[in-house]
C-alpha cells in the first residue's frame, strides 16, 4: 500500500464513517415498523439514504488517488465496522465464526495491500 496522505485518510475515515451510520440508520428505521411505507419515510431512512449519497461521492474521491484493487479491499472493513457497531448501538451479539470472519477480513486486507 502506498503512503497515504491526510486528506486520503480524512476521506477513509469519513467514508468509513458514512457507510456504517447509513446501514445502522437503516437498521433503526426497519424497526420502528413493518409497513415499508413508514419505513420509506422514516427520518432514519432519509438520514441513511444521505449517508449513502455522501459515502458514494467519497468512494469517488478515493478511487481518484487509488487502485480499485486497493481500495476494495480497504473497503471491506466497513464489514467489521458495521457488525461492531450493530453490538454496541443495536445490542446484537457476534458469534465465534463472525469474530473469526472479521479475522479473516483482516488478513485478507493485509495480504492484498
Amino acid at each position: 500500500m502506498r503512503n497515504l496522505n491526510s486528506i486520503q485518510i480524512f476521506a477513509w475515515m469519513v467514508f468509513f464513517l458514512t457507510t456504517v451510520y447509513g446501514h445502522v440508520a437503516m437498521k433503526l428505521a426497519a424497526m420502528e415498523s413493518t409497513k415499508l411505507t413508514k419505513v420509506l419515510m422514516s427520518p432514519w431512512t432519509i438520514s441513511a439514504i444521505i449517508a449513502w449519497v455522501f459515502s458514494s461521492l467519497l468512494w469517488l474521491v478515493i478511487l481518484t488517488k487509488q487502485p480499485l484493487l486497493e481500495s476494495n479491499a480497504i473497503s471491506s472493513i466497513r464489514y467489521i465496522l458495521i457488525s461492531l457497531s450493530a453490538v454496541i448501538f443495536l445490542s446484537e451479539t457476534l458469534s465465534a465464526q463472525q469474530v473469526l470472519g472479521a479475522g479473516l477480513i483482516l488478513i485478507g486486507v493485509y495480504l492484498t495491500i
